[in-house]
């Protein structure tokens, strides 16, 4: 424990993080239950068990809110195809494959909560936000990760780089899913 930080401060931290983590929780319920425009700031925070004024000083909004789900629910996903196209494929063409038809069958399999997020997920990528930009880098991340593997294999060619290879993936992805 660190004696420079007041007991009180640790506490408040605490209790902070275990409001923000509730209501989390109660917006995944909710989008579970139904579309994004139906949800109230009124039912996030009943099923919080937060008053509508302690919402707000944990969360700008209920958007705000939203896009954190998001990014923990899309990001995790990912980041399973990711670690399952390397364990399970040879090639960088294989695991490129796998990855893709992994992150569609997300799509086309997921339930009412992944696709009330992954339509706010691909709406927002053609905002201008920091978030939108975080989530893009993610998914550029993740396919330089694979990218510098296959390049490391000897099946990616060296004429680019990785990571500009990777942007043209993100990008043409993105693009085509808006």
């Amino acid at each position: 424990r660190d004696s420079a930080m007041p007991e009180h401060s640790s506490r408040r931290e605490r209790n902070r993080l275990e409001v923000r983590e509730r209501l989390m929780q109660a917006g995944m319920q909710l989008l579970s239950a139904k579309p994004i425009a139906d949800i109230t700031v009124e039912e996030l925070s009943a099923l919080g068990r937060v008053s509508r004024k302690t919402f707000y000083n944990h969360v700008p909004s209920k958007q705000d809110l939203i896009e954190r789900i998001s990014e923990r629910l899309l990001i995790a996903q990912s980041e399973e195809n990711y670690a399952a196209a390397m364990a399970q494929c040879a090639t960088t063409r294989e695991r490129l494959e796998l990855f893709l038809t992994l992150q569609g069958r997300n799509l086309s399999d997921s339930e009412l909560l992944e696709r009330n997020l992954i339509k706010h997920a691909m709406l927002d990528l053609s905002s201008d936000s920091e978030r939108s930009r975080n989530k893009l880098e993610h998914s550029v991340a993740i396919f330089e990760r694979l990218l510098t593997a296959g390049r490391e294999l000897g099946d990616v060619n060296d004429r680019y780089s990785p990571r500009f290879l990777a942007e043209m993936l993100a990008g043409a992805l993105n693009t085509s899913a808006i």
